[in-house]
């Protein structure tokens, strides 16, 4: 990589396969008699609010290799949607309630995956000593066609079977328990509150789950638009 901020993406890099690793999302085993996607490392340098630069790497599988019925099923996956989450801001601000943006770590990674897919090693991060060796996923991979369906399946199943939510019938992103609405973008996560004490007992609840969640305060941004109150 010739580019001025190597150093930094190398150190994204980094950061990116030792939470994958944190996470087993894979386990090496010798080649397959069966296809093995290949990936790639996709960069991004973000500007926060403050200014400050945030550079990310992630290493993601090549989808368009897979095959339907063999190494995926399944696909569809839903976030909250924009009337919805205008909806919620609107009423929430009328009635004063605490709004605050979560961002989950490595959301797709957490997932466990549906079906057996073998993935080659990451680029520059080659076990020397089992060079020939695949990455066969325990959990699901950023590009894979299933893995949004996947992460919202393990986070439902939380949510509703573990912490005793209501899912939403009409918006299956949005998810609710008495004074506390949670809406869910991926692996962006609003949560609306009447009670902030409910807020805190909730962001236990999820990082005892295994869950890595950044609490970014009260939101000010969100999905490109930028919220005043």
């Amino acid at each position: 990589m010739t580019h001025p901020d190597k150093e930094h993406y190398l150190e994204a890099c980094n950061q990116e396969i030792n939470q994958l690793i944190k996470n087993n999302t894979w386990t090496l085993v010798p080649k397959p008699n069966q296809k093995v996607l290949q990936g790639r490392w996709v960069f991004n340098k973000k500007i926060k609010p403050d200014s400050s630069i945030k550079y990310k790497a992630r290493w993601v599988v090549k989808g368009y290799m897979q095959v339907y019925g063999i190494n995926y099923k399944e696909t569809f996956a839903s976030t909250a949607k924009p009337d919805t989450i205008r909806i919620l801001l609107y009423i929430a601000t009328y009635y004063n309630w605490s709004i605050e943006q979560w961002d989950v770590k490595q959301a797709f990674p957490n997932a466990p995956i549906d079906t057996e897919v073998y993935v080659e090693q990451p680029q520059g991060f080659i076990d020397q000593e089992k060079p020939n060796w695949v990455c066969k996923l325990n959990k699901a991979l950023y590009g894979l066609k299933q893995s949004a369906r996947q992460w919202q399946l393990f986070l439902t199943d939380i949510l509703v079977k573990k912490l005793k939510f209501c899912q939403s019938v009409t918006d299956t992103a949005i998810y609710y328990k008495e004074d506390i609405i949670l809406a869910v973008h991926v692996d962006d996560i609003l949560v609306f509150t009447k009670n902030y004490h409910l807020t805190k007992i909730l962001y236990q609840s999820l990082t005892s789950q295994g869950l890595e969640i950044s609490n970014l305060g009260e939101i000010k941004h969100f999905l490109g638009i930028q919220i005043k109150r």
